[in-house]
């Protein structure tokens, strides 16, 4: 079937209420002495055990990237980069694109509002001259670059924040852990840079960030901190046909839409989306983030979760801060949509979920329930 574009921006009346301090949940020192879990905790799973909404060419979409995190539940961020004026800070798409300041972008991400209790994979597309975008310069050698790429990622936030490959080879023994041991240990972030293009002849080992391939299954040899497959998954009318070929602790697979979609929704919000999703790519990007099909299982919830006692009626109900769940059937709505060991966040207020459900209400997965107190202060009461 063919979803509807159900393009619904957030109202600017909205936006200030929304624009709420970054809930921290520990402090720094506690942080500092958190001892690195190489298993997942009883409830929650390994990282690329889900399938998560990812946005294509992020930069290029209406929606900001901090409302992508925010409030359309993107849990992968797309910014192609290219080297010019003898340095690494524009992003476009090709030669007569509109140009974006890569540090700008950066710095929404790190600015998100949720970003500090979710963490976000930041694919670093490196573009190179020829063909159709033959406008650009080449790159300069691998040390220089690389050093320009990083030093513009902590011009815009804290690294300190970035879970570098060297923790996913040395201490994670290049297993996952879960996306909730990576906020344990104050990791929100991490960056891979995709060195396929032209002669940049990559993927290449490296401390901080994590490399691709193109091979479905990947070859033996790559550098250990090679985890990610990206592969071009086509798009309603020539979908992708086969999978993930190689499904172990290590590797995470991403579904990108090919020429063939055109960059349009309308080519990319059917077969190419039920199909990657079905062959259960771990992150499938499309570039109708803020259509409700892109918001639906079986995707991982938002992370944070958010329910609160009132909305606008005619809002959409997804769970993220833009777009809570609302009331007594919208708390028992989230609940259902969270997935495991999510924090589903409940605004004070009083729920009266047995008499919305019609009978009692048994909550049979693990969640993590937290009251926000109100502008009022009440409590968040469940009845």
């Amino acid at each position: 079937m063919l979803f509807e574009n159900t393009r619904r921006p957030i109202p600017n009346s909205l936006r200030a209420r929304l624009a709420v301090p970054l809930l921290t949940t520990m402090a720094a020192s506690v942080l500092a002495q958190h001892v690195p879990e190489q298993e997942p905790r009883p409830g929650e799973q390994r990282f690329n055990r889900f399938i998560y909404k990812a946005s294509h060419n992020s930069y290029a979409q209406s929606e900001s990237l901090n409302d992508q995190i925010d409030h359309y539940n993107v849990w992968q961020i797309e910014l192609d980069i290219w080297w010019n004026n003898g340095g690494c800070d524009t992003v476009r798409h090709c030669c007569t694109d509109s140009t974006h300041s890569f540090a700008d972008e950066l710095s929404h991400i790190f600015g998100a509002v949720t970003a500090g209790q979710r963490f976000t994979v930041v694919y670093l597309e490196m573009k190179v001259p020829g063909g159709w975008c033959p406008c650009q310069e080449n790159w300069p050698s691998r040390s220089v670059y690389r050093q320009c790429v990083y030093n513009t990622i902590a011009g815009a936030g804290d690294v300190g924040r970035v879970y570098p490959a060297s923790d996913f080879v040395s201490v994670d023994q290049s297993r996952w852990p879960s996306w909730q041991e990576l906020l344990r240990r104050g990791k929100n972030l991490m960056f891979i840079l995709d060195e396929l293009a032209g002669d940049l002849g990559g993927p290449f080992d490296d401390s901080f960030f994590f490399g691709v391939t193109a091979g479905n299954p990947p070859p033996a040899g790559l550098p250990a901190n090679t985890v990610l497959v990206s592969l071009d998954a086509g798009c309603d009318t020539y979908p992708i046909e086969q999978g993930p070929q190689q499904v172990n602790d290590r590797w995470l697979y991403r579904a990108w839409p090919g020429l063939c979609a055109l960059d349009a929704c309308i080519h990319m919000n059917d077969e190419y989306w039920t199909t990657a999703v079905g062959l259960g790519f771990n992150l499938v990007a499309t570039n109708c983030v803020d259509q409700d099909h892109t918001l639906a299982a079986p995707t991982h919830s938002p992370q944070p979760l958010y329910i609160r006692e009132y909305y606008p009626s005619s809002a959409p109900q997804y769970g993220t801060l833009g777009f809570p769940y609302i009331a007594d059937s919208g708390l028992m709505s989230g609940i259902s949509r969270a997935s495991p060991m999510v924090d589903v966040i409940i605004s004070g207020s009083t729920y009266d979920v047995t008499r919305a459900g019609g009978s009692p209400y048994i909550i049979a997965k693990p969640v993590v329930l937290k009251a926000r107190p109100s502008a009022v202060g009440a409590n968040a009461i469940l009845r």
